[in-house]
C-alpha cells in the first residue's frame, strides 16, 4: 500500500539522491514517490548536489560512490564537515566500503540491494 501522504501538518522528509545512473536514479525516485511519504530530489553530480544543499535542507542523503565529478565518500566528508545529515553511501564495488569511516549516521549499502533493505536503513536513520 502506498503511503504518499505525510502525517498531519508534517512536511514530508526530503531525501536527496545523488546518483548519475539514469535508470537506477529513476527507479529509486519512483519507488520513493509511490511507496513512501518521503520527497525525493535528484542530483546527478556532486557539484549539483552541493548547489542544491545551499538552498535546501535534506533530511537524508543517498549518495552513489562513483559520480562523474567526485567520489561519494569525498562528497560525504565535505557535507559532514559543515553539517550532520544522515547518509546512505551506495556502491556496486564492495571493496570501496573498506575506506568508509564508521559514523553513527552513515550506512554503506552494496548494489544491488532490495528495496526493503533500503527502506529499513532510511527509517532507522531518520528516526535517530
Amino acid at each position: 500500500m502506498a503511503h504518499n501522504q505525510p502525517h498531519c501538518n508534517q512536511a514530508p522528509k526530503l531525501i536527496l539522491i545523488i546518483e548519475d545512473n539514469e535508470d537506477f536514479s529513476e527507479i529509486l525516485t519512483t519507488i520513493l514517490q509511490r511507496e513512501t511519504a518521503y520527497y525525493p530530489l535528484l542530483a546527478t553530480t556532486g557539484r549539483q548536489a552541493t548547489t542544491m544543499m545551499n538552498h535546501l535542507q535534506p533530511d537524508l542523503l543517498l549518495i552513489d560512490y562513483i559520480l562523474p565529478d567526485i567520489d561519494g565518500l569525498t562528497l560525504y566528508e565535505h557535507v559532514r564537515a559543515q553539517e550532520r545529515i544522515p547518509t546512505i553511501l551506495m556502491s556496486a564495488i564492495p571493496h570501496v566500503f573498506l575506506e568508509v569511516p564508521h559514523h553513527e549516521q552513515l550506512v554503506s549499502l552494496e548494489k544491488p540491494f532490495a528495496f526493503q533493505v533500503l527502506m529499513q536503513h532510511i527509517h532507522q536513520l531518520l528516526a535517530a
